[in-house]
């Protein structure tokens, strides 16, 4: 996390909307946390970048979730399914609260966390993604 991305996730951490920077956070300390994975990961791992891809759908203009995406979760069963429908419920719940944003007085810090979260799923998961690439494509204007 530059310190850049530090102020920003302190600022929106601090602000009175709930759980607001929590995203940011968590998708900021995804990129350190899963960053060179290898093509066997976790049932957590997985699952938290499943969730990612479920959120940045949800958010982020003209993305779509790939077949290697849908094709994740089939590489579980039993205890480990539990646990990675558990962490992408978990990743997409935060997703889904960055989307119903609601900052009275200022609506930058929305803005710009919607913003951020969706510059950094391209750049984790994307075409080209540093963690797990080609969860997300992203379509052309």
């Amino acid at each position: 996390m530059t310190k850049h991305e530090r102020r920003i996730a302190i600022h929106l951490l601090s602000t009175p909307v709930s759980g607001l920077g929590c995203l940011l956070v968590l998708s900021l300390g995804l990129t350190n946390a899963f960053a060179g994975a290898s093509s066997q990961l976790s049932p957590q791992e997985a699952g938290a970048r499943y969730g990612e891809a479920l959120g940045a759908i949800e958010i982020c203009d003209r993305t779509a979730l790939t077949d290697k995406a849908k094709n994740l979760k089939a590489s579980f069963a039993g205890a480990e399914l539990d646990r990675f429908t558990a962490q992408a419920a978990k990743i997409y719940s935060a997703w889904v609260t960055v989307k119903n944003c609601v900052h009275q007085n200022d609506p930058n810090p929305c803005r710009i966390i919607m913003q951020k979260s969706c510059q950094e799923a391209i750049s984790e998961i994307g075409p080209q993604g540093s963690a797990l690439p080609g969860l997300l494509a992203v379509r052309n204007r």
